[in-house]
């Protein structure tokens, strides 16, 4: 999938639909994932002013990217402690 945006006149094409990136092997899992983004429409669209080329479709992050950083903090910080000792 690819969809085309415009910053400042300059015109961008973008492939990520988020900030984690995982293969979709199947067409039923790509389609399901798809849905919420009709061909030709005109949709919400998230970039890095810094780097325009930088873009997204969605920015919401899901459940267990805080869980997963939470959890390696405490285990990094328990391991650091054990280091001390």
């Amino acid at each position: 999938m690819e969809y085309s945006y415009e910053v400042n006149g300059i015109r961008y094409l973008g492939e990520r639909l988020d900030f984690h990136t995982v293969n979709r092997t199947t067409d039923t899992e790509a389609r399901k994932h798809l849905e919420p983004y009709p061909v030709r429409s005109i949709i919400p669209l998230y970039y890095n002013p810094q780097n325009p080329s930088d873009s997204v479709l969605n920015c919401r992050m899901s459940l267990w990217q805080p869980i997963f950083w939470i959890c390696f903090r405490i285990f990094m910080i328990l391991v650091g402690l054990d280091l001390l000792r």
